[in-house]
């Protein structure tokens, strides 16, 4: 495949090599395993959904995700309906407020990692701020910034920080040394 991996190339190229093999393959196709990525998985566009709207309507296609395609899928659902979305904006302008603190940064001798959407990073994020809470409590009682994290954020970034450590040696030992990020 030489153009872009969207689903609609994707699915013209699959479409000629299955008619080729197989003329009536969408009486025929029974299963498909993919990847989670939108290119496959996109709910308009992705090559899945095509794939099914090719389908026989008496040939329902059986899809299978791998094993960290559908952990990734857990963890999506448990950060955005447990955890909900006040813990990362907290975060967030926490890591926003530390990136300009040049002097508390040379102070710590160090800086906050980046947080993006992936539990990988979710970890080493947590874990920075569980190693650097006493120096971080320091700065928010002497500059009281606005979003000043309350107490109860830091207990939930505790088990987040657990939560997520543990789930990157799972993350791991299914996917191996490339993991998700």
């Amino acid at each position: 495949m030489f153009d872009r991996h969207i689903g609609e190339v994707m699915f013209d190229m699959f479409n000629k090599f299955l008619t080729v093999l197989c003329p009536n393959w969408t009486i025929c196709l029974i299963g498909l395993a993919f990847k989670g990525v939108c290119n496959m998985t996109g709910h308009i566009a992705g090559i899945v959904i095509r794939l099914d709207v090719a389908m026989h309507d008496k040939c329902p296609l059986t899809r299978i995700q791998c094993g960290v395609h559908q952990l990734d899928l857990v963890m999506e659902h448990i950060m955005n309906d447990v955890v909900k979305e006040r813990f990362f904006t907290i975060m967030t302008d926490f890591i926003t407020h530390i990136t300009c603190q040049q002097k508390l940064i040379a102070n710590m001798n160090t800086t906050c990692p980046y947080i993006v959407n992936r539990w990988l990073l979710t970890e080493k994020v947590t874990k920075w701020f569980k190693i650097h809470r006493l120096e971080l409590l320091m700065h928010i009682e002497s500059k009281q910034p606005t979003f000043a994290s309350p107490r109860l954020w830091w207990a939930s970034l505790f088990a987040m920080q657990h939560f997520t450590s543990h789930t990157i040696i799972n993350f791991r030992s299914i996917q191996g040394l490339t993991t998700l990020q």
